[in-house]
């Protein structure tokens, strides 16, 4: 038993203008995708939906919902994640 919580993997993507990342500033935009057993594809309480910033913006598409974070269940082989 593991206390209860549920083990999760995750990806981490970031959007960086060139010069920011040479600088090893801040990124612009950024996308969590959270994966566990217990996770669900669908949308709901444990997503968070994108804010629009004024020029870049980076989310996953899901049923047309713009997402900064996304709970999934654990991804099979062929299954693919749209990014916008």
């Amino acid at each position: 038993d593991n206390g209860g919580s549920t083990s999760l993997s995750q990806l981490r993507l970031s959007l960086y203008e060139s010069s920011a990342f040479a600088n090893n500033d801040t990124a612009t935009d950024g996308v969590l995708i959270l994966f566990g057993a217990n996770g669900n594809n669908g949308i709901d309480a444990n997503d968070a939906l994108s804010i629009t910033n004024l020029d870049e913006n980076f989310a996953t598409s899901n049923n047309g919902e713009l997402l900064s974070i996304e709970n999934r269940a654990m991804p099979q082989e062929t299954e693919e994640i749209q990014l916008e």
